[in-house]
């Protein structure tokens, strides 16, 4: 378990983390290889459970990245459980067990936004991990700007009852 304790929520220019999630130590140990010279952290774990400990325990997370068959906990339950904690996550299912069930699993139940087949071009495996990053800051950024625009209502508002009331 590879574990950056950070809490709260990741800002808009915080180096955010991938959660990599695989019961297969060699998969783990390629993702780190691959994802080494991106501009973001790698953490993995070898099962949901401990997926979503480190899921509820840090807080730069990103995106989630894992696979779908796995003991105890499939990879569609794994990620319906961590869009409960992290709804706000981006989930992509790599599988080398590709058929329609588990495809429409990871998607219906967990919220996959992609679902890639192991072993998967690599090229096509970093951009989706990339797009997926820039979807959750994009949203983070849609929220940040959406609480100022609150904000400055609220502002507004309380200046016009305070020159009503003189």
């Amino acid at each position: 378990m590879n574990i950056g304790a950070t809490s709260g929520a990741a800002s808009a220019t915080e180096v955010l983390s991938v959660l990599c999630v695989d019961d297969e130590g060699n998969i783990l140990n390629y993702l780190k290889r691959l994802f080494r010279a991106e501009p973001f952290q790698v953490l993995t774990a070898g099962s949901g459970a401990e997926g979503l400990e480190i899921l509820k325990t840090t807080g730069n997370i990103g995106l989630i990245l894992s696979d779908q068959r796995m003991p105890e906990m499939s990879g569609s339950l794994f990620l319906a459980a961590a869009r409960a904690v992290a709804p706000d996550i981006p989930r992509i299912i790599l599988t080398g067990y590709a058929d329609f069930q588990s495809a429409r699993d990871a998607i219906n139940q967990g919220g996959a936004s992609r679902f890639l087949v192991k072993p998967c071009n690599e090229q096509e495996l970093l951009l989706a991990v990339r797009d997926g990053l820039c979807q959750y800051r994009l949203g983070k950024l849609r929220n940040l700007a959406e609480l100022q625009l609150r904000q400055a209502r609220d502002l507004v508002q309380d200046r016009s009852r305070h020159d009503d009331r003189n």
